[in-house]
């Protein structure tokens, strides 16, 4: 299964992105996220319910879909030590990177809308 497989290989989250999310580890960032805000969403409702089965099953669809990354690793691995804390830190952090990326994006299209006026 591509989700045992991810837990096996634990990638990691900074703190400045959310991740540590109070495990003092100091960790590392993972790839940018490679995850749809609707599949951030209901993964993050799954994980505040508990529902470990529905997240295994959504990892593994997305993993299936798209292969696996850090970004899969990292939430497999705090799914099989069932860190829901921790997984909902490592989802709203993705959330909020694929804002502040949306932002970054329009912005630049402003500006390259201003250069071209």
């Amino acid at each position: 299964k591509p989700v045992e497989a991810a837990a096996q290989a634990p990638a990691a989250l900074p703190a400045a992105a959310g991740g540590d999310a109070g495990s003092g580890t100091g960790e590392t960032a993972p790839e940018p996220p490679s995850l749809t805000d609707a599949e951030i969403l209901q993964l993050i409702e799954f994980a505040r319910i508990g529902y470990r089965r529905g997240i295994e099953r959504k990892l593994a669809e997305i993993a299936t879909g798209r292969g696996s990354d850090t970004t899969l690793a990292l939430l497999a691995d705090r799914l099989a030590r069932f860190d829901m804390a921790g997984l909902i830190a490592a989802l709203e952090a993705l959330a909020a990177h694929a804002e502040d990326d949306a932002s970054a994006s329009a912005r630049q299209r402003v500006m390259e809308a201003d250069v071209d006026a």
